[in-house]
Order: structure tokens, then sequence, then C-alpha cells
């Protein structure tokens, strides 16, 4: 049973591995990115405490002899979010479990990033005409889709060919440019509901959407350095942050200097003479 659940962990921390965010990194700026800000002075990130015994037999469950056990109280531990960190905390510096240490730390770096970064900004999921801005009937500037990416918020609720002349009742103005729309998007962070007056076939709907968070792969996509930027960032902050309220609880012993000495062994010596 031991050398079978060795076995699962080192194909899960050679998953987990695989699957980090380092594409961020696969290409560096020209000029060194800017000092981490940091917003987020405590360890909970503001959120409440969550109930500690429910917290801790989760934590136990991490070292579950059963990969579905463990994958469970992952996602349970996730959903939790930042009122389990201190719990969390304490638990990585008690640790000497490999997997359990990783899956605490991923369980906190998503939280810290989703918190900090990716629920701030609302994503629709469609793609536009190389000059988005139409004229629509009656004079008004209308976004025209072209597509709509799987997954997304937009599927099922948007067509290609669908043009939108307003965002919660507002029209875009005149003087609109093909970043307005997307900028209008985004500050209504994710979970955020837009209504959307869409004219298909000639009437125009009132389509209600629910957005959802910027995929991962935006972040990452090296035709946008300024994406690629906000999340570099947001690690490096992690790193300072993680460091703080994770790192060891104290001081390591300082290491006394030996006097001993140790005779060291020649390669090929056979006998007095060396030969």
């Amino acid at each position: 049973m031991n050398a079978q659940r060795a076995v699962g962990r080192l194909c899960f921390v050679f998953l987990l591995c695989a699957a980090l965010p380092c594409a961020a990194w696969a290409q560096a700026p020209a000029e060194p990115a800017a000092p981490a800000i940091i917003d987020e002075s405590s360890i909970d990130l503001g959120f409440a405490e969550a109930d500690k015994a429910k917290v801790a037999a989760l934590i136990k469950q991490l070292g579950s002899l059963e990969y579905d056990e463990r994958e469970a109280a992952t996602q349970a531990l996730s959903a939790i979010g930042p009122g389990a960190f201190a719990a969390l905390a304490e638990a990585f510096r008690a640790t000497d479990d490999y997997e359990v240490r990783l899956r605490i730390e991923k369980i906190v770096r998503e939280q810290f990033l989703w918190h900090t970064l990716y629920k701030h900004y609302g994503f629709l999921g469609i793609q536009y005409v190389p000059s988005p801005i139409r004229r629509s009937p009656g004079g008004l500037l209308a976004i025209r889709v072209t597509g709509v990416q799987p997954g997304t918020a937009a599927v099922s609720l948007l067509l290609p060919g669908d043009r939108i002349i307003a965002v919660d009742g507002r029209h875009l103005p005149d003087d609109a440019s093909e970043d307005d729309f997307p900028t209008i998007i985004q500050e209504k962070g994710a979970g955020g509901k837009v209504t959307l007056a869409v004219i298909r076939g000639g009437d125009i709907k009132q389509v209600e959407v629910t957005l959802q968070a910027r995929p991962l792969r935006y972040y990452a996509d090296q035709r946008n350095p300024e994406l690629m930027d906000k999340l570099n960032r947001q690690i490096q902050a992690f790193a300072i942050w993680w460091n703080r309220f994770f790192g060891p609880s104290r001081k390591p012993e300082p290491r006394l200097p030996s006097h001993d000495l140790f005779e060291l062994p020649v390669i090929g010596r056979t006998g007095p003479s060396g030969r």
C-alpha cells in the first residue's frame, strides 16, 4: 500500500509541477518589471476565519492514502478560500509530507491570484473583426461578433453576426474606440452581470450574461504584454506574501564551527607507497 501511495504521489508531483503557470515567463520583458505591490497585509486577505474543526479535518485528509480523498480535500479547501489560510500555514510548516506541502501551496497560490487579480477582470469570450466598431442601423455604434470562444460566458447567448449596441442600457459613444467595450466588460469583474442589447436578424434582443474570469492562457499570451506584466507582478507579490506568512515559524539555530578533523581517502592508493 505504501509503495502504491508513493508511486501515486510521484505522478501527482509531476503533473502538478507541469501545470504551474510557468508560461508567464516564456518571454522576459525588455525591462525589469516594477516592484510588486501588496495591498493585502493579513494572511486571510480580509476574509473571516473558516470553521476550525472542518478545516483541520480537511487538512488531515490531504495526507490520506486514497488519491480521491486527497483530491476532494484539496477542492474543499480551495472552496473555503482565504479563511483557511492560517491553518494551512501552520500545517505547511509542521508537515514533512512533500505532497501535502505541494497541495497547500497550490491551494493558497490559486486563491491568492484569484482574489488579487483574476476576479477583478470580467471576461465575455467573444471575438471581433479587426476593427470591431461598426455603424449599425439607426446610426448607433455596434460591436460585431465574429466568434464565440468555447467554455466562456458568451456560449449559447451570443452568436457570430450579432451586433452589440448597448451595455446595461447605455449605448456606445460616437467617439468610442475598439478598446472601450472590453474595458467596460473587464470593470464588471468575474461574476458580474451585464445586459447587452443585441441586434440579431433585424430584431433587438436583451441578453443577460454572467461574466467569467479571464482564462489564464490570456495572461500568458506574449501578444498581450500588459496582461503578462499584471500576472508577473502578482506572482512576485505572492512570493513575498508567502514567505511572510508561510515561511519558517522560528529562525534556524546557528551552526557552530566544528573542530573535528577528517582524513579524506585518496583514490587509487593500494599501499604505503601509493602504488
